[in-house]
C-alpha cells in the first residue's frame, strides 16, 4: 500500500509514504530492504512509461527519492542491479537464438 501511495499519490502523501518505505528499509532486516528495492523499482518503471508535462516533477521525485534508497546500501543495490542486468542479458541471448532459428 505505502509503495502505491508513493508512486500514484502527489506532494506531502508522497512524500510521507517514501519515508515509511525508508524508515522500513532501515530498520527492519535485510529481506525488507530488497522488498523495498525491489517493489520501488518496478512501481517506477511502471509508472515512468510514460510521461508527460504535467507529471514530469512527479518521475523525477521518484527517481531521486529511488537512488535515495538505493544509497541506504549501495554494495547490495549494485548487486541487485548486476543480477537484473544479467537477467535481461540472458532473455535477449535466448531472444536472438529464437529468431535466428
Amino acid at each position: 500500500v505505502t509503495v502505491h501511495l508513493w508512486v500514484s499519490a502527489d506532494g506531502v502523501l508522497s512524500s510521507c509514504s517514501f519515508l515509511v518505505i525508508q524508515n522500513v528499509a532501515v530498520v527492519f532486516t535485510s529481506d525488507f530492504f530488497d522488498i523495498c528495492l525491489r517493489r520501488t523499482y518496478m512501481a517506477y518503471i511502471v509508472h515512468s512509461k510514460v510521461v508527460d508535462s504535467i507529471i514530469t516533477k512527479h518521475v523525477q521525485f521518484l527517481r531521486n527519492s529511488f537512488v535515495e534508497l538505493c544509497s541506504l546500501d549501495v554494495h547490495k543495490s549494485c548487486t541487485k542491479a548486476l543480477l537484473s542486468i544479467q537477467k535481461l542479458y540472458n532473455i535477449l541471448k535466448q531472444a536472438l537464438r529464437t529468431k535466428n532459428k
